[in-house]
């Protein structure tokens, strides 16, 4: 009967290192638990908005596995009252880590399932996901919201998040978490932008360029392609600086999206004015063809170089699109990318390039 005992223990002891532990051969998770501007988004029908969680998984090794569980429109309250905190602590493993933005939808009064006020409820939320983390022998990691683009008449953006990142930080501190401060860097990088540029950041496509938006949009809170990798070079860089497991997988040298240069194609006719001059050369969903300079941040120039011409040929077609994410899949194999960014005329269908 003891020898019985004995076996059975061991086939207990077994399973729990199964069920607990970590295997071997898995890699670490990052889980990443927000809202909107963090999640995945549909590619169908096309669709020029990104979460900047989408763009995380270009920067790391293949020793971590990054798991978006971001939705749109959750808050503190609603992720954990509709069951998707639970499920994402059911599929962590001790060792991994957990990435939480949450603040722009907490803050909306006027919805009860949602509302969590910053210096109560948000609060005591956040600190129970991360004690809830810490129990299970994961790594939280908290981030603040990135900023919503809405500028004063001195061209200053306004405060729109009210005591949100701020608790965030102090909750970092009080709990010792590290903190991904996104609301400090997009606020210094999308002032640095201006009114009129920092609409390429947010999603602002033109009329008739996505199926998606048929009649253009002009959203400042959601991020286009570009904007979600500036965010996603933003928490990288956070991350790096965590001399951590999980900074250890962060792929050197980070790439440099914010150094993309864009260089004007359509000389300016003398007195014409940049409205007229768009509507003569009919290229009203971009703002005028332009080349991009994509340029790699591993070995040394001279590199080798390539010319990518996504798009074009019909009348209402444009673009950059996937060419952007080509152009930075070259990059990452050291070579330097020139992306053609246009709209032809009306030349009926198809147009020749």
């Amino acid at each position: 009967m003891k020898k019985l005992l004995s076996a059975l223990s061991v086939l207990v002891l077994c399973a729990g290192s199964l069920l607990f532990g970590r295997d071997p051969e898995r890699p670490i998770h990052l889980f990443l638990a927000g809202d909107s501007t963090m999640a995945n988004k549909a590619p169908a029908p096309e669709n020029p908005e990104r979460g900047w969680g989408e763009v995380l998984p270009y920067f790391f090794d293949g020793t971590v596995t990054i798991d978006n569980r971001a939705l749109n429109g959750r808050s503190t309250l609603s992720f954990r009252s509709e069951g998707h905190w639970e499920a994402l602590l059911g599929d962590l493993v001790e060792g991994d880590w957990v990435l939480i933005q949450f603040g722009h939808n907490d803050q909306k009064s006027q919805d009860p399932t949602r509302y969590a006020a910053a210096r109560t409820e948000y609060r005591e939320n956040l600190i129970r996901f991360i004690r809830e983390v810490r129990e299970r022998g994961g790594n939280p990691l908290l981030a603040t919201s990135i900023v919503r683009r809405l500028f004063d008449e001195a061209g200053q953006l306004i405060p729109t998040h009210g005591d949100y990142p701020e608790v965030t930080r102090e909750v970092a501190r009080s709990e010792n978490v590290p903190l991904v401060d996104l609301h400090a860097r997009t606020r210094e990088f999308v002032q640095r932008l201006g009114e009129t540029r920092s609409k390429d950041f947010y999603l602002w496509p033109s009329e008739g360029k996505y199926a998606r938006f048929p009649e253009g949009t002009g959203d400042n809170t959601h991020l286009s392609i570009w904007g979600a990798s500036l965010v996603a070079q933003m928490a990288v860089e956070e991350i790096a600086r965590l001399k951590s497991a999980l900074s250890d997988a962060v792929k050197k040298p980070i790439a440099d999206f914010a150094t993309t240069e864009w260089i004007d194609l359509l000389p300016r006719a003398p007195g014409d004015t940049q409205e007229e001059r768009l509507e003569n050369e009919r290229v009203s969903n971009v703002r005028n063809p332009s080349i991009g300079i994509f340029r790699s941040t591993l070995g040394r120039a001279p590199r080798a170089a390539v010319v990518i011409c996504p798009g074009g040929g019909y009348s209402i077609l444009a673009i950059v699109k996937e060419g952007y994410e080509v152009a930075r899949w070259f990059n990452s194999l050291g070579i330097d990318a020139y992306v053609l960014k246009y709209r032809l005329k009306e030349f009926g269908y198809p147009a020749p390039l």
